[in-house]
Order: C-alpha cells, then sequence, then structure tokens
C-alpha cells in the first residue's frame, strides 16, 4: 500500500495525538454508526445502546471522581455531560414510577437522543486525554472539534442509511441478522426479484 521510502516519511508525520485520534474516531463512528442507523431504521435507540453511552460515560466519571486529585482539572460541564446518561436514568424512572405523559417520554427520548449524540464523543475525548497524555499538546478545540464533526458525519450518514436501508439491504439481511424488520425493508422473493 506504501512505498517503502513513503512509510519512513509517514512515520515522522504520525504523532501519537493522530494515532489516539484515529482510534478514537474509529471506536465513535462504530458506536455512533450504531445508534443513528437504528434511529433512522426504526425509529429509536435501543436500549442496550444507552446502556453502551452510560456504562461508557459512568466508568470514565467515577474513574475521575476516584482518583483525579485535582478535581478543577475538569470543568463542571465535563463532569456534568459525564453524568447526563445516570440523570436521564433517574428521569426515566421517576417519569414511570409517577406515571409521566406521552409527552413526557418523547421529551426524554429527545433528551436521551441528544445526550447519546454528545456525550459519546466528549467521553471518547476524555477517555483519549486520561490514556494518552500527550494529546494535552494538541489544542483541545482542534480535537474536540475534529471528533465532533466525524461523529456528525457517520450519524447523518448512518441514518440516512438506516431510514434508507431498502435501498442497500433487504428483509432478509435484518432476519439473518437477528433483528426486527423496519417497516420499510424491502421484500425479495425467491428468485432475487423485489416484491
Amino acid at each position: 500500500m506504501f512505498k517503502e521510502k513513503d512509510l519512513a516519511e509517514l512515520e515522522q508525520q504520525i504523532n501519537p495525538q493522530l494515532k489516539t485520534l484515529l482510534l478514537a474516531s474509529i471506536a465513535l463512528a462504530l458506536t455512533i454508526w450504531e445508534l443513528a442507523f437504528n434511529l433512522g431504521a426504526f425509529g429509536t435507540i435501543f436500549f442496550s445502546e444507552f446502556f453502551w453511552v452510560w456504562v461508557t460515560a459512568t466508568v470514565t466519571l467515577l474513574v475521575i471522581s476516584l482518583t483525579l486529585r485535582d478535581k478543577s482539572l475538569i470543568q463542571w460541564w465535563g463532569i456534568l455531560m459525564l453524568a447526563a446518561p445516570s440523570i436521564i436514568l433517574v428521569l426515566e424512572s421517576l417519569l414511570t414510577m409517577i406515571g409521566g405523559s406521552d409527552a413526557a417520554y418523547d421529551l426524554i427520548s429527545v433528551i436521551t437522543l441528544l445526550i447519546a449524540v454528545v456525550c459519546l464523543p466528549y467521553t471518547i475525548y476524555v477517555v483519549s486525554v486520561i490514556t494518552n497524555e500527550s494529546l494535552l499538546e494538541v489544542k483541545d478545540r482542534q480535537y474536540q472539534r475534529s471528533l465532533m464533526i466525524i461523529a456528525v458525519v457517520i450519524a447523518l450518514v448512518g441514518f440516512g442509511v438506516g431510514r434508507f436501508n431498502y435501498l442497500v439491504l433487504t428483509c432478509d439481511d435484518f432476519k439473518v441478522s437477528g433483528n426486527d424488520l423496519p417497516a420499510n425493508c424491502r421484500q425479495v422473493d425467491s428468485t432475487g426479484m423485489t416484491n
């Protein structure tokens, strides 16, 4: 793929921050893709995906809270962002116990979506900085902006492919993977022709 002389030059250009950005971007993209695809195809974020975001953010918050000596190193809004999935779980539990209205559940669903899309890139950013302190040498805004752009692009494409799944997938693709069938999946007969 690369010429040998180009590898030496490439190695000099690739710094630790770029390596971490690439790994963080892949982790973020794989998660955001699934969230966005399912939202497009089924109109919802599955609970297992929300719990993945919750576990990641909560573990990060706990590690910071239990081990970081200088708590002022992370800003209040960063702590709030990492705590947001837990806050949503508490709000939804309270809503269920008091018998909330459909509108209240719809509002919680929208907030959950926003938290998943915003909290996940931030959480991955924090994990990346903690696991690779050389990222602190990179301007925070540049790294955060890159992760957000990647998250938005992957989310939009994932949502689009989910919404218009019939262009690239069939109902059988969903069946074989063990998923439910979206309302708009493409039916094909035994000859491979679209019904």
